[in-house]
């Protein structure tokens, strides 16, 4: 007897999100492979099958004034994907990311029956702390990425529990560095420096510029440097190659994955996010820049309660990588920052033995996300 298809809705938010989805939604196929998925999706997660209310560019703004932009426009998505849940009754919904967007969405399911996770922990440890009181409320449980976060969100009542971070387990403990230049075609024994100004448009108007003028002030220092921009989506080509080639610079722009690249690279230049802990995982050292609207800095700045923004030095507990924000962020600061990486090879091995026991810390335990996820539908 065939038994009936289990259903799972999931919403993701940004780039990142889609990759956890889609990591996720391979795991629990091969535990439970009468599951049927469907949501807000991105590449990755249709690559795995997942059926598409709507997509990730959708939803993924960033920014206060962004946000505000497009306020109305989200509410009136966000209405109609409550009403087309609810209507298609789910064995489980799956948030991801954007918890401003999903947080009502999820307390819709949950009020109507649904089991409903939230997998990533939103930032409450990093501003407004106090907005975890209402999470429970919102959620059956919450996965989390980094193991700091169980206490927290404990704390306030939220069933939390560590699943690993999908990248650590994708990841090898020991990167073949040198095998992933040559495999680019990238020559071994020059300095290769990848350029990641982020996965959002905002992003990129406000980032390749600054970041293209350091690698220009970088070039002007050594000529054999060897520069890489690698691109999050095809989309954002025409753009890149257009300032590109206002600067005299020798750079080759590729859209691959993007641990590829800092893989190979021996120092990257990267936007604050995700690519952060990639960057890390893949022992590669990095300075981290990020600039948001006037608007959007003055609001998050007064919210904002921890020291530094960039993943690994949260992860650490201290400044393991330069990070310069909004005026912080000039081509002089990162390219002086990326100069200070190159010439010293003690700095750099020091990291990679950092980045290593990081790496460690980071892996899924053997009772996965997707083990979570089948338990649930066949509980």
């Amino acid at each position: 007897m065939t038994s009936i298809p289990r259903q799972v809705i999931i919403v993701a938010g940004e780039v990142s999100g889609d990759r956890l989805a889609a990591s996720l939604i391979r795991k629990v196929k091969q535990l439970s492979p009468n599951t049927v998925f469907r949501g807000v999706t991105g590449p990755a997660m249709r690559s795995e099958g997942c059926l598409s209310d709507a997509y990730i560019d959708d939803i993924a703004v960033m920014g206060v004034s962004e946000v505000l932009w497009n306020l109305p426009r989200l509410i009136r998505l966000r209405k109609h994907l409550i009403k087309l849940f609810l209507n298609s009754p789910a064995d489980i919904f799956i948030g991801i990311d954007a918890p401003e967007f999903n947080l009502p969405i999820e307390r819709k399911m949950k009020s109507a029956g649904v089991y409903t996770i939230h997998y990533g922990c939103p930032q409450a440890w990093a501003w407004r702390p106090k907005r975890a009181e209402k999470f429970s409320d919102a959620m059956d449980s919450m996965f989390a990425l980094f193991p700091f976060e169980v206490k927290f969100f404990e704390k306030y009542g939220v069933k939390t529990t560590f699943v690993g971070h999908p990248l650590a387990d994708k990841l090898p403990l020991k990167p073949l560095k040198a095998d992933a230049k040559e495999a680019l075609l990238f020559h071994p024994s020059r300095f290769l420096v990848a350029l990641m100004p982020g996965s959002r448009r905002q992003e990129l108007l406000r980032h390749l510029g600054v970041f293209l003028r350091a690698a220009t002030m970088l070039q002007e220092k050594s000529r054999d440097t060897q520069f890489v921009l690698n691109l999050a989506n095809e989309t954002e080509l025409p753009y890149a190659e257009s300032v590109c080639e206002k600067f005299d610079l020798n750079i080759r722009i590729s859209i691959i994955d993007s641990s590829q690249i800092l893989t190979a690279a021996d120092v990257a230049i990267v936007a604050s996010g995700t690519v952060t802990l990639e960057s890390l995982l893949c022992g590669t050292p990095m300075v981290v820049g990020y600039k948001l609207s006037p608007l959007s800095f003055s609001v998050i700045s007064r919210l904002v309660q921890i020291k530094n923004v960039a993943l690994p030095n949260i992860l650490s507990g201290y400044e393991l990588v330069p990070e310069f924000i909004q005026s912080a962020m000039t081509p002089k600061n990162l390219a002086d920052s990326t100069t200070d990486w190159l010439n010293q090879k003690g700095v750099r091995d020091e990291f990679y033995k950092r980045s290593r026991a990081l790496h460690r810390e980071l892996i899924s335990p053997k009772h996965s996300a997707g083990h979570f996820v089948s338990e649930v539908l066949h509980g």
